[in-house]
Parts: C-alpha cells; sequence; structure tokens
C-alpha cells in the first residue's frame, strides 16, 4: 500500500485473480486499481477473463492433438514458399524418406522428385503461383529416398 501511494509506477496496476460470483461459481477476472491523482483514492476495474480463459484452454488442447497427428501421420507434407523451397516438413517424412530436416529444409523441392516428374511439377507450381489451386493431381507420387545403408539417393 505504501508502494502504491508513493510511486503508483513501482507495482504492477493489473492482477489476474480468481472470484467468486453471486451464485458461487469460480471466475477468472482482471483487476486493475489506479490511484486518483490529487488524492489518496483509487478506482478499480474488473473484467470477466471466465470465457476468454475457457477458448485459450480450448485453443492449447486443439494445436496440442493436431501437433501430435501431424507429427505422427505418415503422408508427405510439406510447407513450400513461392521460390520452391521447403520451409516445412512433417517430422516422420524422415523416416519414410530418409532424410533429417537440415537436408531437407532450405532446398528446392524440386531435387526430390524423380527427373521425369520435374517439367510436369515446375509446370503445377507455376500454375499454383498464378491460380491458386492445389497441385496433388498434377505431380506423380515419385520421390528420391535415401538408401540407409551408403546414404546415397535411390528413386520410390
Amino acid at each position: 500500500f505504501r508502494i502504491r501511494t508513493v510511486d503508483s509506477a513501482a507495482v504492477p496496476r493489473g492482477y489476474e485473480i480468481p472470484v467468486i460470483d453471486k451464485d458461487g461459481q469460480v471466475k477468472n477476472a482482471y483487476i486493475t486499481v489506479s490511484l486518483i491523482h490529487g488524492t489518496d483514492r483509487r478506482v478499480a476495474s474488473l473484467l470477466d477473463l471466465t470465457e476468454i480463459k475457457r477458448m485459450e484452454n480450448a485453443l492449447r488442447l486443439s494445436e496440442k492433438n493436431l501437433r501430435w497427428i501431424t507429427e505422427n501421420m505418415k503422408d508427405l507434407v510439406f510447407h513450400i514458399d513461392a521460390q520452391g523451397i521447403i520451409r516445412y516438413r512433417l517430422p516422420m517424412q524422415g523416416v519414410m524418406l530418409g532424410y533429417g530436416p537440415e537436408k531437407v529444409l532450405g532446398r528446392s523441392a524440386f531435387d526430390f522428385l524423380h527427373p521425369d516428374e520435374h517439367e510436369a511439377a515446375m509446370a503445377a507450381f507455376l500454375d499454383v503461383l498464378k491460380s491458386g489451386k492445389s497441385i496433388f493431381p498434377a505431380i506423380g507420387s515419385r520421390l528420391r529416398a535415401v538408401s540407409s545403408s551408403d546414404d546415397s539417393s535411390k528413386v520410390y
């Protein structure tokens, strides 16, 4: 109390606290307290954060579930930028193709296609840049994989 009166900037103005409503329900609230200049009086405001906290928890759980699904799915999914550079790939792809993230991230996605697929893949990629449509049907399924015996690449 003394610190607040002498130097109101020395302590936080807002606090997140649990409060009990008139029905006995515990709510999450944010309370702010400020000194009214020139007086020894204070003004306080209270904001109900219960719904916001519920949504944050639901989002956190949803993100956790989605992260688990994406980290364990066995599909090949890449995030490729407008230059064709791989910016993200699913963790299981390393198991499937034998490449660690350091060998994939930052490289051209076209490095991992069978040579016979390059022309069609490049045309489909350029079409996506122009139109935004999906490229999945336009690209074949032959990808390069690392041979665990000699670290060379082979073609699926």
